[in-house]
C-alpha cells in the first residue's frame, strides 16, 4: 500500500443509488497520472477501468456514468509498479441508503450521517439511526457527531418506518494526523540569518490544508502559511513553535504538533591563534589557527584574509608557513561558514604576525681574548631579539656540534692552555620555539704566565754612595703596558711601582734580595714573581800601612787594601806614581 495516493469518490459516500454518476480519482502529492483505478466485484472479478466497459479512465480518474447493482465491490488505485492505495467499499442498491464517508474518519473530526431515499423528493429522510443494532438517534434528518473518537467506530445504518432501511456501513476511526515541524536549515541559527519553519501533515484522503502556527503554547495564531520564514531572524524570534491544520473544506483537523525549539544566538566571532608566537624569525615554522565556537555547529569551512583584503588565501582551519619570510608578516583575520552553507560567522579581530631577521649572537670574552694560564676568563653570549627576553644558550668549541655549556656566561676560573681555541654560541627561547643563528667564532688565546727578569745596572755589587738602578722586564704576548710591583727580601709590601727603581746614592741598608711582578694596566693580567736578585752595597776600599812610621830605605813595609765587612770576592789593583801592579 502506498500512503502517498488516495482514491477520492464523488459523491463522497460509500453507498450509492442505481443510475448515479460516480467519479473515482487517484490523487497523490505530485498530481501524477500514472495511476489506474481497479476493482473487484462478485459478478465480474478483477477489472481495470481503462480496459473495461463499466467505466472510462482519463488520466488518473475513472468515471462511471450510470451505476448498477453489479458495480458493488472493492475499488482501489494501482500503478504499473504495483503500488496500491487503501481499498474503498462501494455498494449500489435501490431504495434507502446511508450517506456515510468513504474513508475512515479522523479523531476530532465532525461526522454527519444522513438517510437518503432514491424515490423521495427531497431525498433526505427523517429516520432513525443505529450503531451496532442499537438505536442512537430517532426521527431526525441527520445525525451529527461533533468530535469523533475511537469509540464511535462500528456498523451504522438508518431506518425509515415506511421506506425501509439502508445497508450497514462500517465507519472506521483513525488516529488524527500529527503534524511534523521542520526547521530549515537548522534549529540553531545566528542573528541575521534566514530560517524557515515548515508544517507537514500527512493524512489519507486530505491533500489540501489550512495551517495554524503557535508560539510558546499560546492559542493565538500568528501565521496561517505552511512555511513560516524569518528573512533576518533576531533573538526575539527564538522560542518553541508548534502547528496544526484543518483541511480546506473544514471537516478534518489534525492534532497539534510537538513543539520544536528555535534557538537564535549572536553570530560567533572567530579567534585567531598564532603558534608558537606572534613574533617569529625568518625561516621558522609558524601556524595560524582559526577557532570558532558556536552552539549546534561542529563542522566549518574557513576563510583566511590578509591586511583586510577580501581575497581568500587559504581555506584550512590551520594555515602553516613552513619557512616563514618577512613578506609573510602582516595582519591576519578569518571567518567561517558551516559545511552545509547555512551558517556564517563574523570576521575575527586582526592578529599581527611579526617576522624579523633571525638574531645573530655576539660573543664577548672578559677580560680579554688573550689571557695567561691560571687567570679567570669569562665567555658571554649576548642575543638581542624583539619579543624574546629569556634564552637558553649553547656553547660550541672549534665548530663541534657538541654543547659544552648551556649558561649565558661560561667561566674558566683557572684557565689552561687546553682551554684555548675558537668559541661560538647560539640560543633558543626558554618558553618558545625561537632559535638564533650561530655566532661568529671568537678566539681565546692562553699563554704561559710571563716571569719577569730583574736587571741591576751597572752591577749587583756597588759601593755606598753610587747610583744603582733595578729594572723589571716582562715579556708577554698581547700585553704592552704593565704596572710593576717591587718587593724586598720576600716581603709582600710593595716599595715601588716603577719599572725602574733607582737608588741615586745607595747605602748599605739598600743591599738585599729584590724581586718584582706586574699586572697589565687594565688589571686583567698578572705575571709570575721574578727570581730574587741580590744587590750588594759595600763601603769604599781602605788602604793601611804598617808600620806607621818614617822608614829608611831598606826597611820592610806592609800595605793592606781591604773592603770593610767583605773579605771575599774582591780583586785589588795597586798603583804607584809610575807603576800599576795587580795582584
Amino acid at each position: 500500500v502506498s500512503p502517498g495516493v488516495s482514491l477520492i469518490i464523488s459523491p463522497n459516500r460509500s453507498q450509492h443509488f442505481r443510475s448515479d454518476s460516480l467519479s473515482l480519482s487517484c490523487e497523490d502529492q505530485s498530481n501524477s497520472d500514472r495511476w489506474t483505478v481497479r476493482r473487484y466485484t462478485d459478478s465480474w472479478g478483477l477489472e481495470d477501468c481503462s480496459s473495461s466497459n463499466w467505466g472510462s479512465q482519463s488520466g488518473s480518474t475513472c468515471k462511471i456514468s450510470s451505476t448498477i447493482t453489479l458495480d458493488t465491490g472493492v475499488y482501489w488505485c494501482q500503478s504499473e509498479s504495483g503500488e496500491k492505495s487503501h481499498p474503498v467499499n462501494i455498494t449500489v442498491q435501490t431504495g434507502v441508503i446511508l450517506e456515510s464517508p468513504v474513508h475512515p474518519v479522523t479523531e476530532g473530526d465532525t461526522l454527519t450521517l444522513r438517510c437518503l431515499d432514491e424515490f423521495s423528493t427531497p431525498s433526505i429522510l427523517r429516520a432513525d439511526f443505529y450503531k451496532d443494532e442499537s438505536l442512537i438517534q430517532s426521527q431526525t434528518t441527520e445525525m451529527i457527531i461533533s468530535t469523533v473518537s475511537k469509540s464511535h467506530e462500528g456498523f451504522y445504518y438508518c431506518k425509515h418506518p415506511e421506506r425501509g432501511e439502508s445497508l450497514k456501513s462500517w465507519i472506521s476511526v483513525r488516529e488524527g494526523p500529527k503534524p511534523k515541524v521542520i526547521i530549515k536549515p537548522e534549529q540553531h541559527v545566528f542573528s541575521g540569518e534566514t530560517v524557515t519553519l515548515r508544517c507537514d501533515i500527512y493524512a489519507e484522503g486530505v491533500t489540501s490544508w489550512r495551517f495554524n502556527w503557535y508560539k510558546e503554547g499560546s492559542t493565538s495564531v500568528f501565521s496561517e502559511q505552511q512555511e513560516l520564514t524569518f528573512s533576518s531572524v533576531t533573538e526575539s524570534d527564538a522560542g518553541k513553535y508548534s502547528c496544526n491544520g484543518s483541511d480546506t473544506e473544514g471537516s478534518h483537523r489534525s492534532h497539534i504538533s510537538d513543539e520544536v525549539t528555535l534557538t537564535v544566538s549572536e553570530g560567533p566571532k572567530p579567534k585567531v591563534i598564532i603558534k608558537p608566537e606572534q613574533h617569529v624569525f625568518s625561516g621558522e615554522t609558524v601556524t595560524l589557527r582559526c577557532d570558532i565556537d558556536a552552539e549546534g555547529v561542529t563542522s566549518w569551512r574557513f576563510n583566511w584574509y590578509k591586511e583586510g583584503s577580501t581575497s581568500v588565501f587559504s581555506e584550512q582551519q590551520e594555515h602553516t608557513f613552513s619557512s616563514v619570510t618577512e613578506s609573510d608578516a602582516g595582519k591576519y583575520s578569518c571567518n567561517g561558514s558551516d559545511t552545509e552553507g547555512s551558517h556564517r560567522s563574523h570576521i575575527s579581530d586582526e592578529v599581527t604576525l611579526t617576522v624579523s631577521e633571525r638574531p645573530k649572537p655576539k660573543v664577548i670574552i672578559k677580560p680579554d681574548q688573550h689571557v695567561l694560564i691560571g687567570e679567570t676568563v669569562t665567555l658571554r653570549c649576548d642575543i638581542y631579539a624583539e619579543g624574546v627576553t629569556s634564552w637558553r644558550f649553547n656553547w660550541y668549541k672549534e665548530g663541534s656540534t657538541s654543547v659544552f655549556s648551556e649558561q649565558q656566561e661560561h667561566t674558566f676560573s683557572s684557565v689552561t692552555e687546553s682551554d684555548a681555541g675558537k668559541y661560538s654560541c647560539n640560543g633558543s627561547e626558554t618558553e618558545g620555539s625561537h632559535r638564533s643563528h650561530i655566532s661568529d667564532e671568537v678566539t681565546l688565546t692562553v699563554s704561559e704566565r710571563p716571569k719577569p727578569k730583574v736587571i741591576i745596572k751597572p752591577e749587583q755589587r756597588v759601593f755606598s754612595g753610587e747610583t744603582v738602578t733595578l729594572r723589571c722586564d716582562i715579556d708577554a704576548e698581547g700585553v704592552t703596558s704593565w704596572r710593576f710591583n717591587w718587593y724586598k727580601e720576600g716581603s709582600t709590601s710593595v716599595f715601588s711601582e716603577q719599572q725602574e727603581h733607582t737608588f741615586s746614592s745607595v747605602t748599605e741598608s739598600d743591599a738585599g734580595k729584590y724581586s718584582c711582578n706586574g699586572s697589565d694596566t687594565e688589571g686583567s693580567h698578572r705575571s709570575h714573581i721574578s727570581d730574587e736578585v741580590t744587590l750588594t752595597v759595600s763601603d769604599e776600599v781602605q788602604l793601611s800601612v804598617s808600620p806607621q812610621k818614617w822608614l829608611t830605605e831598606g826597611d820592610p813595609v806592609t800595605l793592606i787594601c781591604e773592603v770593610k765587612g767583605s773579605s771575599t770576592g774582591w780583586t785589588f789593583s795597586w798603583f804607584t806614581e809610575t807603576v800599576t801592579d795587580s795582584s
